[in-house]
This record gives C-alpha cells, structure tokens and sequence, in this order.
C-alpha cells in the first residue's frame, strides 16, 4: 500500500497504525523501540550528572554498554568511526609528529603537542617511557607518509598498530589542524570483535544534560544502521567512570528470527 492509495486518512504513523493493519506492526516496533529509549535516555543523564557532581566529580568519563543477540562467528563484524556532535573526552592532548614548520606554528597556537626527531630518538625504544608517553594522547598527527612510516623506526614496531595504542593519522594538505584537532576530539570508535558487547566513551560529565543526549543519540543511529535490526539490542546501559549504571533499554525475549535460527 502506497501514500496515494490511502484517502481520506491523515499520514502519520500513529494514525497509519490505528487503521491500517499493514502499517500497524511497522509502526508499532518503530514507536515501541525509539521512544521508550528517549525517554529512559532523558531521565537518566540529568540523574547521572548529578550524582558525579555531588562526588566532587568534573573529569569522569561517560560511557555506554550495549549488549547484542549477535553471533559473531557467523554474523558480520563491524569496526566504524563516529563523529559525535561534542567532544568526548576533557583535556585529550593530540601529538603532531615532525613535519613541516607551518604545522608547528599551527600546533603552538592550539596547544597541541608538537615532537620532532630528536625527541623521538631519545625514548631509544624504551617500551616503558614509549607506554607511558603514549597514555598523554589521543592521536598523532602527521604532515605526510614518510613520517609515519619513520615513527616506527624511532618508537618501535608496535606503535599505531595494536588497540592499546594511539593511531597514526596523515593530515591533508586543505584541511587546518585546528579542524582536524577538533573532530579527532569528537570522534568514538564503534568496534564490534568476537564478543557481542560494545563499551565506548560518549562523553563527560563537565557536559551539560543536552550536549550528552545528543552524544549518545547520534551513538545509536550509528548503531542502527551497522544492525540488521533494533530487535539485536539486549541492553543499554550509561553510567559514569565510578558512578551507577542507568539502564536505558532492556530487552527480555530473544528476536524471533534468532530462535528460529537456534532450532535449526
């Protein structure tokens, strides 16, 4: 059934699900899933802020557990990056690596640390100092290729390559660093591995309510289109570093197709 074939009947979903019976289950699953969340999502960051900030708490990380119906062995994995409206995290340092003097000009201006060959020598691939230097940063920066493929040589095989450490990014020659600096503070990484769960950073709690709805909003419409369907969700939680879990969806029966599959 088109829009062109329904007459006389006002095009909205709740009325569409009210008196057509072809559109009542579509709609009916779409409102039963999205709006249950915002309003669980509404509650839970004006409580979840204040009781950080009534520990004294201004620099905690906030961050969102999802829990899947999800077989990975035979399902797709997925790895993605999400460029969120805010920033996530308060007082990421980005590192620019050696490169040409108008990105140190540019560095210096924006506070980012900036490294050239001789400090990079100096850790004389000391995995410790490496490990610990590494922990200060989010990201380095690069001019061009030939310096990431010199940061190895000075810091070891192991830089940029492993999920412990940070990534390794060229900067394009159009783009200012201060935009590049910008969107790599906004940017979380939605990596699903061998186990069904996804634990990530949306945000901190010196945000306000609404700069962190709007984080974990544009978190899951990013999740939404990396599923095959909502019905995969088992459970959201957010909570804080050291604070309680608020749970902002929990799903109690299997989707049907997964049992269907499980019987066979």
């Amino acid at each position: 059934m088109c829009r062109r074939e329904i007459r006389g009947v006002e095009w909205t979903p709740r009325m569409l699900a009210r008196r057509h019976k072809s559109w009542k289950h579509h709609f009916g699953l779409r409102l039963r899933a999205v709006d249950p969340f915002r309003a669980a999502l509404a509650q839970a960051v004006p409580q979840l802020l204040n009781d950080a900030r009534t520990r004294g708490m201004t620099t905690e990380t906030v961050e969102i557990a999802v829990a899947l119906w999800y077989d990975t062995a035979r399902e797709r994995r997925f790895v993605r990056s999400v460029v969120l409206p805010h920033a996530i995290r308060i007082g990421l340092i980005t590192g620019a690596a050696t490169g040409q003097p108008e990105l140190r000009r540019q560095a210096e201006e924006l506070g980012v640390a900036y490294y050239d060959d001789d400090h990079l020598k100096s850790f004389n691939k000391d995995k410790k100092r490496i490990k610990k230097w590494e922990r200060g940063h989010c990201c380095f920066l690069a001019a061009h290729q030939d310096v990431i493929r010199m940061m190895p040589r000075f810091l070891g095989p192991r830089v940029g390559t492993s999920r412990q450490t940070v990534p390794l990014q060229v900067l394009r020659t159009d783009v200012p660093l201060a935009t590049v600096v910008e969107e790599r503070h906004r940017t979380a990484r939605l990596r699903l591995r061998k186990s069904p769960t996804l634990q990530l950073a949306v945000g901190n709690v010196g945000m306000s309510a609404e700069q962190l709805v709007q984080n974990v909003e544009a978190f899951v419409a990013a999740l939404r289109e990396e599923l095959p369907s909502w019905d995969r969700v088992s459970s959201i939680t957010l909570h804080a570093t050291r604070g309680p879990a608020f749970t902002l969806h929990s799903a109690k029966r299997r989707p049907a197709v997964d049992r269907e599959e499980q019987d066979e």
